[in-house]
């Protein structure tokens, strides 16, 4: 059985291997968009509170949803950041409403949307959003 490589050469350096949350910056069917966005905002925060914190880049899916996808140094910490936002968000918001994927970003993917084009990763449909907060 073959192993994949935890490093990955940027620039001719080689830099240790991120792994990413993805939180949605548009509500799921059914959520109020403001308690939403409320909520999003503390998770986002929690995020860069995190030890082994990277980056938080905004970004869009092919489809045009914008997304703010957190980065790590390290796979062990996503977990204790996620119970520390279950515990934050408020009733009406479920913890897989708000940070709908999270994995290992490989060298050979181009973005995190990536895997889902390739199979490797499907985001339900009931997890899009439709409904835009107005800027």
């Amino acid at each position: 059985m073959s192993q994949f490589s935890t490093k990955t050469k940027i620039n001719g350096g080689i830099e240790k291997l991120s792994y990413y949350a993805t939180v949605p910056e548009d509500p799921p069917f059914g959520l109020n968009a403001y308690r939403f966005k409320d909520a999003a905002e503390v998770v986002l925060e929690l995020a860069r509170c995190e030890r082994y914190f990277k980056e938080i880049i905004q970004t869009k899916d092919g489809a045009g949803y914008s997304y703010s996808v957190i980065y790590w140094k390290r796979a062990e910490a996503i977990r204790p950041w996620l119970k520390r936002v279950e515990r934050q968000l408020p009733a009406t918001i479920r913890l897989t409403d708000i940070v709908i994927d999270s994995g290992c970003f490989w060298p050979w993917l181009n973005n995190v949307f990536d895997a889902r084009a390739r199979g490797l990763v499907e985001l339900p449909e009931m997890f899009k959003p439709v409904a835009k907060i107005a800027a």
